[in-house]
């Protein structure tokens, strides 16, 4: 069902420009448009209308009240609602604004170089209906009793989330997400239970249950001629733990499963939580084989000192570094150096948080080794990673011919 679009009110000191932004609005299907001239026009807009716009989309350099004083007086009379920015400005100005609006509490969908193009604005509306769809669900009420009872009875399983290489495009490893699957209420995503895992002190006995239960669904895709690499989160409270790598080593021994085969991803905080005892695991993990990846990296507190004493074999750019970075040229030159520093410090890199095939190719060009995300792939049960495989071969065949196209 096709949704309705957004109405719009359109702030521009330039009769031009504002022209402009109107039409392209009506391109993109919004019937209901309100128009200004600078912030204070707005201001009593939105004081007078009977209803409140569904998107401001402004620009930011105006006589009188600019754009960015127009932010603060909306945020002090409680007038939210999500802002496109528009400007000739330069990029960085605009990134700033756009932090800043983020911090008052506004969605932002988009800050657009002037001259606005239809494309812009278009991705600009997607986000907006992506915004408005339902709200996720309550969280079900769940407490420790009942994760106890789901740890005895073995309701927690894994899904996979795979990766490819950007050289061939070809399945190489799949990142191993929980699900529990309680028996009254359904299959839980993982936001509701981690962290009172975590809390609760059984988030390790969860993580044993699950590395264990993906490692014999692999064996079962290897028997059916797969063959690729797991891995496996590890949370902050389990990696400072007096035989962690032990346990680790141990359960790959009892699985019959190749140390090579498997991958730790370790966030930067949690390696800083317990330094001697985080980074002694680590060492004795990596001398067995077992590779260390370095997960959300650019989001964390830790220094380039403390990457570099860190025993890793793979860095994992965070999705909010990749995300865009095709359409951003400050985004892609922070991408561009982090994959350029990784190189130099020898690690494999994993770009998350691929959507399109625009960030697909940047990060491609960049020379990014390995490739996670909703343009490859969805998590999915482990048996349907097979059908998955033999449809991406396809995928992989038509994607082909249109490149050459």
């Amino acid at each position: 069902m096709t949704q309705p679009a957004p109405s719009m009110l359109i702030a521009d000191d330039s009769s031009l420009q504002l022209n402009h932004a109107v039409e392209l609005c009506v391109q993109c299907g919004c019937q209901v448009i309100w128009q200004a001239m600078n912030g204070e026009e707005v201001l009593a807009l939105l004081q007078s209308l009977p209803e409140k716009p569904d998107i401001l989309l402004t620009d930011l350099e105006m006589p009188g009240m600019d754009g960015v004083e127009l932010l603060r007086h909306m945020a002090e009379s409680n007038q939210f609602m999500p802002i496109v920015f528009m400007s000739s400005t330069d990029e960085q100005v605009l990134h700033a604004v756009e932090a800043a609006a983020a911090a008052y509490g506004f969605p932002v969908l988009g800050t657009l170089q002037k001259p606005m193009k239809l494309e812009g604005l278009s991705r600009a509306l997607e986000r907006f209906h992506i915004l408005n769809k339902p709200q996720m669900a309550p969280p079900p009420p769940i407490d420790e009793a009942d994760l106890h009872k789901a740890l005895a009875n073995d309701e927690f399983v894994p899904w996979f989330q795979p990766k490819v290489t950007t050289r061939s495009g070809l399945f190489q490893s799949a990142e191993v997400l929980a699900r529990w699957e309680h028996p009254e209420l359904g299959m839980i995503a993982p936001v509701y239970f981690i962290g009172l895992l975590e809390r609760a002190g059984l988030i390790g006995r969860m993580t044993d249950q699950i590395m264990a239960k993906a490692i014999r669904e692999t064996k079962l895709l290897y028997a059916r001629g797969l063959r690729f690499g797991l891995a496996v989160n590890i949370s902050a409270e389990n990696l400072p733990e007096p035989g962690f790598a032990e346990r680790i080593k141990n359960l790959l021994a009892q699985e019959s499963f190749s140390p090579t085969q498997m991958t730790l991803e370790i966030t930067e905080s949690g390696v800083m939580a317990d330094l001697a005892r985080s980074l002694g695991a680590l060492a004795r993990l990596r001398m067995a084989g077992v590779g260390i990846s370095i997960d959300d990296y650019g989001t964390g507190n830790a220094t380039l000192q403390q990457l570099m004493r860190t025993p890793c074999s793979e860095l994992k750019i965070d999705r909010a570094f990749v995300n865009g970075a095709s359409r951003r040229p400050q985004l892609r030159t922070l991408l561009e150096s982090t994959v350029d520093m990784a190189h130099r410090l020898k690690l494999t890199v994993v770009a998350e948080g691929v959507e399109d095939a625009e960030d697909w190719k940047l990060v491609q060009e960049l020379g990014v080794e390995l490739v996670q995300g909703f343009f490859v792939a969805r998590p999915m049960p482990p048996d349907k990673i097979h059908e998955w495989v033999r449809n991406r071969h396809e995928w992989l065949h038509l994607w082909g011919k249109i490149q050459n196209l």
